[in-house]
């Protein structure tokens, strides 16, 4: 009698982790029409997408680094890090001020 009850107990686990799922499920959409899912438009030398605080550091460092700086984008990428390289660190602002 114990086996039985162990099998229809194993279903009923299931059925709430499924749904569970479904409120994230429907959360998702709602999170592309935000504005930090549309930011990242371009990646990292790694692949990786730029993060608002990417955005925010990169700002501030082409603030800090302005035109005529010697080594001006090997300087941004440094300040941004991450993995950001100074050909994507270039990308990505001009990117960024098309916008």
């Amino acid at each position: 009698a114990k086996a039985p009850a162990a099998k229809a107990a194993t279903p009923a686990a299931k059925m709430p982790a499924a749904k569970v799922a479904t409120p994230a499920a429907k959360g998702t959409p709602a999170a592309k029409g935000t504005p930090a899912a549309k930011a990242p438009s371009t990646l990292d030398a790694t692949g990786t997408p730029w993060s608002a605080k990417d955005d925010a550091a990169l700002k501030k460092a082409a603030e800090k680094h302005p035109d005529g700086t010697p080594s001006r984008w090997q300087a941004i990428a440094k300040d941004v890090g991450g993995g950001k390289d100074k050909d994507a660190c270039k990308k990505h602002l001009r990117e960024m001020s098309k916008a």
